[in-house]
């Protein structure tokens, strides 16, 4: 079936089910979820799911129509299903109003293998272009980006007009967030996610888990704690489980967004780490903002640790 011929299952009884599902999950999720997402979309509905997921993916900052069209032609079956797309809604939330029961695909395991096999080969070769571009990059001082959210760069780079920052595991450089003067944000094709971070301050009783770079410098101004940036919420309980086995005496605490995705994954990231506490910014009446760089600009660095603390 064509993508244009398969409009017509656009607004069935089962699309509106999963559209409904879709609604409660965040579109700029972690790379691996987001990308389940689209294959059970393709394995469910065929070609028709292209349309479901394109409109749900508009939500995220990173969306770019050609992407979203190369990555959905890419996807193949390999047991995935509808089943995960219900499953991670309910996780955010989404409660059903009616039983939904739809029969599983028999999961190819030699096909799911391959595909991971695939996978690790792609994050590899992003790894060496991560590398080739972090070793071109300058370090950073007066980036837009940086001025706009009033933070210092904490040893990330620029290349262009780009802002770079390292997304490791360890001291493994896996990928680079770019970060352009609009607020755009990009990771590389295929570059690994699941996982990776990027600290800093020095590790000594406690560490700061957040999503963004600008919520993580703004922590660190405030605190002089360490930080890690998980770069999305659903990479924080990932991370978090990470600096538990490698740290397990150190007191990990999550600083989220404060809309309902990122509570979500706020409450996973604790139970993952073992986290001491969450702690999400509490606006004034009339503030707008979600994050703890929002709250950083309105209230400055005292009121922020007073927050936090």
């Amino acid at each position: 079936m064509s993508f244009d011929n398969a409009r017509h299952l656009y607004a069935t009884t089962e699309v509106n089910d999963i559209r409904s599902a879709l609604e409660a999950i965040a579109p700029d999720l972690d790379y691996e979820n987001w990308y389940q997402v689209g294959m059970a979309l393709k394995a469910e509905l065929g070609e028709a799911g292209y349309y479901i997921f394109d409109e749900w993916s508009q939500g995220s900052d990173q969306y770019k129509t050609s992407e979203i069209r190369q990555k959905w032609r890419s996807f193949k079956r390999n047991g995935i299903t509808i089943k995960s797309v219900f499953k991670l809604a309910i996780e955010n939330g989404w409660r059903p109003d009616k039983d939904l029961s739809y029969t599983p695909k028999p999961v190819d395991k030699d096909l799911l293998a391959r595909e991971r096999k695939e996978k690790r080969k792609s994050e590899h070769k992003a790894a060496e272009t991560a590398l080739g571009m972090w070793d071109a990059a300058v370090p950073a001082q007066n980036h837009s980006y940086l001025q706009r959210k009033c933070i210092r760069a904490y040893r990330t780079r620029v290349l262009g007009d780009a802002l770079l920052i390292p997304m490791s595991v360890g001291t493994r450089l896996w990928s680079i967030q770019r970060i352009y003067p609009n607020g755009g944000k990009y990771f590389l094709a295929d570059g690994k996610v699941n996982g990776c971070y990027y600290s800093f301050g020095r590790l000594d009783a406690c560490l700061w888990i957040c999503e963004g770079f600008a919520d993580g410098a703004s922590i660190f101004e405030s605190t002089g704690d360490a930080v890690a940036v998980a770069f999305s919420g659903g990479n924080m309980a990932r991370v978090a489980t990470y600096f538990r086995k490698q740290h397990p005496g150190i007191e990990l605490l999550i600083a989220s967004d404060s809309d309902q995705a990122g509570r979500v994954y706020a409450v996973a990231a604790m139970k993952a780490g073992t986290a001491s506490k969450i702690v999400f910014p509490d606006f004034k009446h009339g503030d707008s903002g979600k994050d703890w760089n929002d709250y950083y600009r309105h209230y400055g660095a005292q009121k922020t640790l007073e927050a936090l603390t």
